[in-house]
C-alpha cells in the first residue's frame, strides 16, 4: 500500500475509534443495514457481518453458528436466522485489532457501500477502485465520523439512538432487514439519480499494493 493510503486509512479508523461505544455500534449497525438495501441480494453483505464478529442464530433451534454456512450444514431444513450482534467493546477490539490493510480492505468498502448516495450528492468523490484512488471519500469519511463524535445537539433537540444491545428478535415482532436472513433472501436497491453515475463499487482495493 501506498503510504497515502495508509496514513488516509489511519485517519479513517482513528475516527471512528473515538466514537463513544453507543455511536460506535449504532454506526457499523446502520452501514450494515444500508449495504443491504445497496446490494440486490442481502447475503452478499455478510462476509462484513462475519468479519465484524456477527454470528449466526437460528430460528428453529435458537443454535448459534459462527457463519450461516456452519448452520446450513447442521440444519438444513432450517426456517429463518437471527444475527447476534456483537457488543460495542467486541467490536470495538476487533477494529483494533485489525491491521491497516485489513481495516482498508473491510471497512472502508462497507462504508462506501453504505454511504454510496450521501457520497454522490455531497461530492465525497469516489471509494478506493480499479480506477480511483478513493483519497477524497476517505478524506471526507474521517471528517463526517469526526463530526458524528463530537457533534452536539441542537438547543431544545432531543437525540434517539436505536437500541442496538437487543440481540434476539422478540416473538411476533419485526426484524430490520440487517437483523434477518433466509437462504433465498433478496433486497431491491432503491432507485436514485447515483444509480446512473459510473460503478464506483468496485471492491478491487488491491490498486497501490
Amino acid at each position: 500500500m501506498k503510504t497515502k493510503t495508509k496514513q488516509l486509512t489511519q485517519q479513517v479508523r482513528d475516527a471512528l475509534l473515538a466514537c463513544s461505544n453507543k455511536v460506535l455500534l449504532e454506526t457499523i449497525i446502520e452501514w450494515l443495514d444500508r449495504a443491504d438495501e445497496y446490494f440486490q441480494y442481502a447475503d452478499w453483505s455478510n462476509h462484513f457481518r462475519y468479519t465484524l464478529g456477527y454470528q449466526v442464530a437460528s430460528d428453529t433451534t435458537e443454535a448459534v453458528y459462527a457463519s450461516f454456512e456452519e448452520l446450513e450444514a447442521a440444519e438444513p431444513n432450517f426456517m429463518g436466522i437471527t444475527w447476534i450482534v456483537p457488543d460495542a467493546e467486541t467490536l470495538r477490539n476487533i477494529l483494533t485489532s485489525f491491521s491497516i490493510e485489513d481495516f482498508y480492505h473491510n471497512v472502508i468498502p462497507l462504508a462506501g457501500y453504505a454511504l454510496h448516495d450521501s457520497a454522490y450528492e455531497q461530492k465525497w468523490g469516489h471509494t478506493p477502485s480499479s480506477f480511483s484512488d478513493g483519497y477524497d471519500f476517505m478524506r471526507s469519511l474521517a471528517v463526517h465520523l469526526h463530526e458524528k463524535t463530537y457533534r452536539k445537539p441542537e438547543r431544545g433537540q432531543i437525540v434517539f439512538l436505536p437500541d442496538v444491545a437487543r440481540k434476539r428478535k422478540s416473538t411476533g415482532t419485526s426484524t430490520p432487514v440487517f437483523a434477518r436472513g433466509t437462504p433465498s433472501e433478496a433486497v431491491i436497491p432503491r432507485e436514485h439519480p447515483s444509480s446512473h453515475s459510473p460503478d464506483w463499487s468496485d471492491q478491487n482495493l488491491d490498486l497501490d499494493r
